[in-house]
């Protein structure tokens, strides 16, 4: 669909394929072309650091591990080119650049985006994150101390959070400047009414520390730009993580802010009770729940919650919604939410989002509309007719009118078409849903030929002839500039899933003959001897993890390369992020 080969795909990161399918179908809710020239569209976008595919399976395969592939490898995985990939396969010529900001990664994305849009530099913007760990897998191992929860359950600012949970997926918002959105009668879900982001500085317990003044300031400051007062705040997104000490912090950041309000003013949630940490693209995902949010007018619960972990929540505005309500406002108040995000390092960012103008036109009397769809394969457009007949079937009714500009403006033309003409929905089910004629690539024509009502409207059949022949049409003539129809979220291309893999030569993490001989104390001795040398210090404990003393990537991968000599062990560095003592580590060894 990409045009990537099948080794291409096979050795590209994971990350990358799921950012690259979520950036299509992303400009395709909004009904734009990736290609279209008319517009400048740029990408804002950040990756988790976590490519334990390229750890674990791509180097530990020596037919794909070549120096003849060297640079080959270093662009389909190294973070730096997801964002030029993106723009490169689908032909986009604005800004393009990729975030690194740990957490925050996401949401700092969207900020980047907002001021490119700004300064006119796109008229369009692709801004998100990707976050995918492989292999994906149920369970871990949960230690004292670490972040991961105890429970297998993240519960943001309850009293019995013990920690998070990894999630996976991607999320990408397409943005546009509001006067342009209302001008090309895009639909538009939210909008932006204010963002910011900062850095907590120096004056902070340590480096992996949030920061309370960080995360006031970073709020205020897009409150500020927004132009909005607290009181206009219905809903905060907050970063949640379900860490004592962090969600601890940002309650007291969100309490210097809107503690003035009533109590119970503010709803509080964190979509990370529901689907994990997202990491990098945490930030986006807390976006979209809120989007969601505002466009349904309810206020979504907050999973795995009790009580407030903290005495002092008692007297602040804040409540938890723990099941799903309407989101009530006083007449004439626009619903407004703001969402968090900040990253170990102390880069922060909020946005202020408010709920989208209703700018829909009614439905008109009946009209004869050509409906066009395209696929690259006959099964796929079989998928296509049956998503958007549902579709149809599913939301409230919309104006035909929209849907036919929307496909023939905001789809890109693939080889094997199919054409339709009607003037209601329900003509519009039966001709999707009723295939007859699958004899070749024009059947879609031969079905509205035979059944259609209408042919007296030769000017639909015509176009309808010419686009099964692979004509290029300019549908914009067909209608008045200055009414034109409005861009509908309309079902995207079904991509038809391939697995393209790489597997690693040799069995990993497999025990030997050392490790063998010796007992389970003096392994973890060892392990504990190894982690004293190389951080430096002899308080370090086995319980201790490697990350509390400093420990970090580079760290971790010459600790792994003594470990694997003296213990002639196989690991990759990626295992102390799932086992970062040397107590766990051990557990780890014997369970082999």
């Amino acid at each position: 669909f990409f045009n990537i080969n099948a080794h291409d795909a096979k050795i590209l990161d994971p990350q990358f394929r799921q950012f690259l399918e979520t950036a299509w179908e992303a400009l395709e809710n909004a009904a734009y072309i990736s290609d279209d020239n008319r517009y400048k569209i740029g990408v804002f976008a950040g990756a988790s650091a976590r490519n334990n595919y390229y750890t674990n399976n791509i180097l530990k395969n020596k037919s794909v591990n070549l120096p003849t592939e060297a640079m080959s490898l270093f662009t389909a995985n190294a973070r730096d080119f997801l964002s030029t990939l993106v723009a490169y396969k689908l032909n986009l010529t604005g800004p393009c650049i990729t975030m690194q900001t740990a957490c925050s990664t996401s949401l700092v994305a969207i900020c980047q985006a907002c001021e490119n849009l700004l300064a006119d530099n796109c008229n369009i913007a692709l801004a998100g994150g990707v976050s995918v760990t492989t292999p994906i897998k149920s369970g871990y191992f949960y230690q004292e101390g670490v972040i991961l929860s105890r429970d297998g359950h993240c519960r943001p600012f309850d009293i019995n959070a013990s920690g998070t949970v990894a999630g996976n997926g991607a999320g990408i918002l397409v943005l546009k400047k509001l006067n342009a959105a209302l001008k090309d009668h895009d639909h538009i879900h939210a909008i932006i009414k204010g963002f910011s982001i900062n850095n907590d500085g120096g004056h902070k317990l340590g480096f992996y520390a949030p920061s309370v003044q960080g995360q006031e300031n970073v709020i205020k400051d897009a409150l500020k730009r927004a132009n909005l007062s607290i009181n206009t705040i219905d809903y905060i997104e907050a970063h949640g993580t379900g860490t004592h000490k962090g969600d601890l912090i940002e309650l007291a950041a969100l309490s210097n802010v809107f503690g003035g309000l009533k109590q119970n003013s503010i709803a509080l949630g964190s979509v990370k009770s529901n689907i994990g940490h997202l990491d990098a693209a945490s930030g986006v995902v807390g976006c979209i729940k809120t989007i969601e949010a505002l466009k349904h007018k309810t206020l979504p619960p907050m999973l795995h919650f009790s009580q407030f972990n903290s005495n002092a929540a008692v007297n602040m505005p804040f409540f938890i919604n723990t099941e799903s309500k309407p989101w009530k406002t006083k007449k004439g108040k626009i619903r407004s939410a703001g969402v968090s995000s900040f990253g170990i390092g102390g880069t922060n960012a909020h946005i202020i989002f408010q709920e989208a103008p209703t700018n829909l036109k009614k439905q008109k009397k009946k009209q004869l509309v050509l409906l066009i769809l395209s696929a690259t394969a006959l099964s796929m457009l079989v998928r296509i007719r049956r998503n958007l007949a549902n579709y149809l079937k599913g939301t409230p009714p919309v104006n035909l009118i929209n849907v036919a500009y929307t496909l023939q403006t905001g789809r890109k033309a693939f080889p094997v078409r199919y054409a339709c003409i009607c003037d209601s929905i329900n003509e519009a089910i039966q001709k999707l849903e009723n295939v007859t004629d699958k004899t070749g690539l024009d059947y879609g024509l031969n079905y509205a030929h035979k059944k259609s009502k209408h042919l007296k409207n030769e000017l639909l059949f015509d176009l309808a002839e010419q686009w099964l022949k692979k004509t290029n049409i300019n549908w914009a003539q067909l209608y008045n500039s200055n009414d034109l129809p409005y861009r509908l979220p309309l079902p995207t291309y079904p991509f038809e899933k391939k697995e393209y893999w790489i597997n690693p030569d040799l069995e990993p993490n497999k025990k030997t003959n050392s490790v063998l001989l010796m007992t389970a104390d003096k392994v973890e001795k060892k392990l504990l001897d190894i982690f004293k040398e190389f951080l430096g210090s002899d308080e370090i404990s086995s319980s201790d993890s490697f990350y509390d003393f400093g420990g970090d990537s580079l760290l971790s991968l010459q600790i792994i390369v003594e470990i694997n000599k003296q213990l002639d062990l196989k690991f990759c560095a990626s295992i102390l992020e799932q086992y970062p003592s040397a107590y766990a580590l051990t557990k780890y060894i014997e369970s082999l």
